[in-house]
């Protein structure tokens, strides 16, 4: 079985780029290292063989000229938490999506867990391949003959815990970043982990099912039952089935969380994108939102919303909640408009508010054009410092200040890092700017690098 995680940045590396900083080690197509040219830095090797999971690393000896490295290994299932509590940063370049990191940090490995490794790795005498050369070039490719083979997009996602008592915020992505969505729970964290456990198995569920209804209603499987219904191979469902199956999907799982008498106080925001590819390789996008989260899309450097911000001073919200009897009260110490004590409109949940907070999804379509670079996701932690065309700019500018950094050689490997850790950026700016709410944020790029 060939690697899954080819790549790793350890805290221990230097952040001064070019031939100081990191280097790639390179090793054979199922194992990886990155190490420092700094002494006494940290480097390490993760890899997958035969579903495996081997993580080790190295702490090269201060002030010896030859160099020895004291290495340990930690093998099986145990290996990626390690890696994480090791302080490392590793790319998925089966799914090209970084990993995820909060605000805290977990704690070290304990010395007792590890076994001592073999020293004499054949990647340490293989040291000719550039700095940030990160990615072995066989796993590029163009975005085009990437999408023909269903093959992801290029995935940033971050979920920061800022100054809330508890992390509500929760996201999920599949399909290799055709479909990601974000849930910024309020109340308590049970319907915005139980919308990352069901809502998109119910999509699933529903597109099945609009899928045969519409192929039957266009007379194409008229005569075939239901169940021994075979679809022409490579059909897609259409924009208009993924609409139904959206709006449906999100009438249930509202209708499963109000059954649910344990999160009649709680509710959720529910932002999703759906990227729609027919097999023209056209590609649409579809926005499903419900409360004050938001999407936006990254075209030609600026900024397009693919969704409204539910919130009770809306002006079409506040119509439909004047009209329903309820009054929308201003909140002079946290400076928001309120309606049933919640800043928000829409939402998943919230028995209580009922009909006034609605669960009723707004789907919106855009085509994907060759200038779209990138579609951003992010709960109301980052909106609530950041307009949409402050985070796009400052995407762009972020890009432009770390290629200037490196040499113009390493430039390329290193935009797709950049790519990768972009979600990083964006949410530690928010904090940064003083918001206090938790951040997440899901970035998927449009379009590929390349060769």
């Amino acid at each position: 079985m060939a690697s899954s995680l080819l790549m790793i940045s350890s805290r221990g590396c230097s952040r001064g780029g070019g031939r100081r900083g990191l280097e790639w080690v390179a090793g054979s197509g199922s194992h990886g290292m990155l190490r420092s040219n700094s002494p006494s830095t940290n480097l390490a090797v993760i890899s997958n063989s035969n579903a495996c999971w081997t993580f080790s690393f190295a702490r090269r000896k201060a002030n010896d000229d030859s160099q020895q490295q004291e290495r340990s290994t930690i093998v099986g299932s145990a290996a990626l938490l390690a890696a994480a509590a090791f302080g490392a940063t590793f790319y998925n370049a089966s799914t090209r999506c970084s990993s995820v990191e909060t605000t805290s940090t977990p704690p070290r490995p304990m010395a007792t867990s590890m076994a001592l490794a073999d020293t004499s790795n054949p990647f340490i005498q293989q040291r000719d391949v550039p700095a940030f050369t990160f990615e072995p070039a066989q796993h590029r490719s163009k975005a085009r003959a990437a999408r023909q083979k269903g093959e992801p997009y290029d995935i940033s996602v971050r979920a920061i815990k800022g100054g809330r008592v508890t992390m509500e915020d929760e996201y999920y992505v599949a399909e290799g970043g055709r479909f990601v969505a974000v849930f910024d729970g309020h109340g308590g964290g049970g319907v915005s982990q139980f919308l990352k456990r069901n809502l998109y198995q119910e999509i699933c569920k529903q597109l099945k099912e609009k899928h045969w209804e519409q192929s039957e209603l266009e007379g194409s499987q008229a005569s075939v039952s239901r169940h021994n219904s075979k679809r022409k191979k490579g059909e897609v469902p259409s924009v208009f089935t993924h609409v139904s199956a959206l709006k449906s999907a999100f009438e249930v799982i509202d209708q499963m969380v109000l059954a649910n008498d344990q999160l009649g106080y709680q509710g959720s925001t529910a932002v999703a994108v759906l990227v729609h590819e027919n097999t023209d390789g056209l590609r649409t996008l579809l926005s499903a939102n419900v409360g004050d989260s938001r999407a936006i899309l990254s075209r030609n450097g600026k900024a397009i919303n693919l969704t409204r911000d539910h919130k009770p001073n809306d002006e079409t919200e506040k119509a439909r909640i004047l009209a329903m009897g309820e009054t929308i009260e201003w909140d002079r110490y946290s400076k928001v408009h309120r309606v049933r004590n919640l800043s928000l409109s829409r939402a998943i949940g919230d028995r209580y508010a009922k009909p006034i907070v609605t669960g009723e999804v707004e789907i919106k379509h855009y085509p994907v054009t060759d200038d779209d670079e990138f579609v951003l996701l992010a709960s109301d932690g980052l909106w609530d410092v950041m307009e949409s065309d402050d985070v796009v700019r400052f995407v762009h500018q972020r890009i432009q200040e770390e290629l200037a950094r490196v040499g113009r050689d390493d430039a390329e490997a290193y935009r797709l890092v950049l790519r990768k850790n972009m979600a990083k950026f964006v949410a530690r700016e928010a904090i940064r700017r003083g918001s206090g709410d938790n951040v997440c944020v899901c970035m998927v790029w449009l379009n590929d690098l390349e060769k």
